[in-house]
């Protein structure tokens, strides 16, 4: 298939988040794949999606506690398809592409969640929290064409529609808007010695 007709399938509204070093059309061809997997997956996805759900993320974040320890990637993922949600992880794609981290569509009148980045469990929990989050704040509308593509999920970033998913991604999994990792003492004491065993060194 030829970039002309992977243009065909995207249309022409799709938009991305994408890193500085990354023009949009470097990304069609993975996102022309994201496309047509999400639209296989929705057209035979045997759950109804429920449009009266409620995706608020501490609601969320409370109907999984009430089964799990913890919210995971397997219960968030379970989450989503009790709603209605097809979570799909592309993993092999033609070898010019360009992957971006997850994108959220609507195809066959659901929206589907794709992620595509070999990440490590956590991150991989977070990147799903916050593609739903994007599904939840509105933000798949016609001037998108009903598709947010994230090239790369940043938890730091400024861009208001992505801390918008980023807060939402936090609320789910941890209860609170953001995280701030502070320093244990034995972390502290470590670093201290290590800055001052690099001056002796000196």
């Amino acid at each position: 298939m030829v970039a002309k007709e992977y243009a065909l399938i995207l249309g022409g509204n799709h938009k991305y988040k994408h890193r500085q070093n990354v023009a949009e059309n470097d990304l069609d061809i993975a996102t022309a794949v994201a496309y047509t997997a999400a639209g296989i997956v929705a057209s035979n996805f045997k759950v109804p999606y429920d449009a009266s759900a409620v995706l608020d993320p501490l609601a969320i974040r409370t109907q999984i506690l009430t089964k799990e320890s913890w919210v995971s990637l397997d219960s968030l993922v379970t989450y989503c398809h009790s709603i209605g949600i097809p979570v799909v992880y592309l993993k092999c794609f033609p070898q010019a592409a360009k992957k971006m981290a997850g994108l959220a569509l609507m195809s066959h009148g659901r929206p589907v969640i794709v992620l595509t980045q070999p990440q490590k469990y956590g991150y991989m929990l977070f990147d799903l929290a916050h593609e739903l989050g994007h599904i939840a704040r509105g933000h798949l509308n016609a001037e998108n064409g009903q598709c947010h593509i994230d090239a790369k999920i940043e938890n730091a970033s400024t861009d208001n529609v992505e801390k918008e998913a980023n807060e939402f991604a936090f609320q789910v999994i941890s209860g609170q808007k953001s995280l701030r990792i502070v320093p244990n003492r034995w972390q502290v004491e470590r670093a201290w010695l290590g800055s001052r065993g690099s001056k002796v060194w000196k």
